[in-house]
């Protein structure tokens, strides 16, 4: 783009998006009546603004896959970072969606395309006559590599004039005395260098649609919200202010410099991926609590527990560079097996007919169902009405302190993400956790063994981290807002992120109907869910075993794996 191009092919307006990952109103708003946050205001009273709806779970990958392909995590078959093979997992990447990105689709229709940073987007989009950087699911460990750019030369332009392009020097897991002093110096930072390489890429070439998204948002949100929410059972007042509003002042300061070097008549889109919120201090397990249901049974002795332990010390004592030669130890099997050993440690396969994952972000049980597990017990006749079962149990889990509801609801997969094959993707039973006062509660692993399933947090550990859940977890509705010349100023309805993407088709001439035959998943691709070998066919390994090892430690960094 330059100032002076004020419209792309057949008259329409370049359309600049910006995506902040984490946004949420109830944070920003109060910022932008305050006079903080100039350059979202200005876009705001413009133009429409609403909440955007994120997909189930509200996690990073679904999320930006469903606006990347104007479609549902059922469509598209991205639901988590990872996927589950029997008792294994591997992580997923950009070629196990069923869908074409809207950028590969606006590229082909001959508009000139640029996407910086979008995650889950490895490996890149290969864009005719465009530039794509993809987000941090990129298989490195602290910095970006040729192999995630298109074209690849493009990564010796912005090294030789930026120096190396780091993801993020956050170690998320060892957070001690000084850790949220140096995370706010290293955001700001972040924030600053990621809109000077935006801004070169953006003068680079006249753009009909650029794309850019700031992350630090979001890793604020997780561990800045107890600093900045007076209200949070976990707050404290700190020397810093309210360091979340810093990163987010970073953030429109490099969104102002985006928009003035935007050509007149610009479209602007500017969404986050899903909203942010507090944790309280109610920790729970899912695995113990169906444990205590009869559904499931731990296996006697100390491995699970000795395996959470040598995860846990690996993490916070190992020197960061150490971590990634010892991950990729043996070809990368060491923490890919024991990633999988630590997260389904000590359960008696033969012995119970449902497990959890025991994700924060992605609280949900699995039937340990004949034919799709190795071990499985529950035949496919009786997984309706175990589910259904399942279902119930939670909604009746109380809390045996205040004798309140631990899930809000517990819904089957098929209530949620229908029946298709892509859906089977997804889990069993999705559970959504009852708010305490307002705030998450923290899903924790069982390390193998029985024991409460619901507990206190102690104010030693209210910081929290990546290992044992943060302070800040995200919430199902972002935000997003649209100026532009053919836009209307006011209040906008919910969008779900598949409709923003699509909104990006309609603006630049495109529909969703004008999908090619054939760019649905193809019947390879499909199988049933107790199929497993076609279902190991349908989901090829992306990553070779040296780069899921990486890719795994960036993730932990990030906090999303513990």
């Amino acid at each position: 783009m330059t100032r002076s191009r004020s419209t792309g092919p057949g008259g329409r307006a370049p359309l600049l998006v910006v995506g902040i990952d984490g946004a949420d109103w109830d944070v920003v708003r109060p910022w932008i009546e305050a006079g903080d946050l100039p350059a979202l205001a200005s876009l705001v009273a413009s133009g429409e603004s609403g909440r955007s709806v994120s997909t189930v779970p509200a996690a990073t990958f679904p999320a930006w896959t469903s606006f990347a392909t104007a479609s549902e995590p059922s469509e598209h078959g991205v639901f988590d970072f990872t996927i589950r093979d029997g008792y294994a997992i591997r992580f997923a990447s950009a070629r196990d969606r069923a869908v074409p990105s809207i950028w590969t689709r606006l590229a082909d229709a001959g508009l000139r395309v640029a996407v910086y940073n979008v995650p889950a987007s490895y490996p890149p989009d290969p864009l005719p006559g465009g530039v794509f950087i993809s987000g941090f699911d990129t298989p490195v460990a602290t910095a970006i590599d040729p192999s995630f750019v298109h074209p690849r030369s493009l990564h010796a332009e912005l090294t030789a004039r930026f120096g190396p392009l780091v993801i993020s020097d956050l170690n998320e897991s060892r957070i001690g005395d000084g850790w949220h002093e140096r995370a706010l110096a290293t955001l700001v930072r972040d924030v600053g260098r990621r809109g000077e390489i935006a801004l070169h890429l953006l003068r680079r070439a006249d753009w009909d649609v650029f794309f850019v998204l700031f992350g630090e948002s979001d890793t604020a949100g997780h561990h800045f919200w107890w600093l900045h929410d007076e209200r949070s059972p976990r707050h404290r007042p700190s020397p810093l202010g309210d360091p979340l509003r810093l990163v987010y002042r970073a953030i429109d300061g490099a969104l102002a410099r985006l928009l003035d070097a935007a050509p007149a008549g610009a479209t602007v889109l500017v969404l986050s991926d899903h909203g942010m919120g507090g944790a309280g201090t109610r920790a729970v397990s899912l695995n113990r609590f169906l444990a205590e249901a009869g559904f499931l049974r731990f296996r006697p002795g100390a491995e699970g527990r000795a395996l959470a332990a040598l995860r846990g010390a690996a993490l916070r004592f190992v020197p960061p560079r150490l971590q990634s030669r010892l991950a990729r130890a043996g070809g990368g099997r060491l923490a890919t097996s024991l990633e999988a050993r630590s997260r389904f440690a000590g359960i008696d396969w033969r012995s119970t007919r449902a497990f959890s994952e025991d994700l924060n972000y992605f609280p949900s049980v699995w039937l340990n169902l004949a034919g799709r597990e190795p071990d499985g017990r529950v035949r496919p006749e009786e997984a309706d009405a175990t589910c259904r079962a399942i279902a119930r149990a939670l909604e009746a889990w109380r809390d045996p302190a205040t004798g309140e509801r631990i899930v809000a609801r517990a819904r089957l997969r098929a209530e949620v993400h229908g029946a298709g094959a892509l859906a089977a993707r997804a889990p069993d039973v999705l559970v959504e956790l009852a708010l305490e006062d307002g705030y998450s509660s923290t899903v924790r692993r069982s390390d193998g063994r029985a024991g409460p399933s619901v507990w206190r947090i102690p104010p030693g550990e209210h910081a929290g981290s990546k290992a044992i859940g943060m302070n800040g977890t995200h919430r199902p509705y972002g935000l997003y807002c649209r100026s532009g010349p053919a836009i209307s100023a006011g209040a906008g309805p919910d969008r779900r992120l598949s409709e923003l993407g699509a909104l990006v088709l309609e603006h630049c001439g495109l529909a969703l109907a004008d999908r090619a035959e054939g760019d649905g998943p193809p019947a390879s691709r499909v199988s049933p869910p107790g199929d497993r070998a076609a279902r190991a066919a349908a989901w090829p390994e992306v990553y070779d075993e040296r780069e899921s090892a990486v890719l795994e430690e960036r993730l932990r960094a990030l906090g999303y794996l513990e």
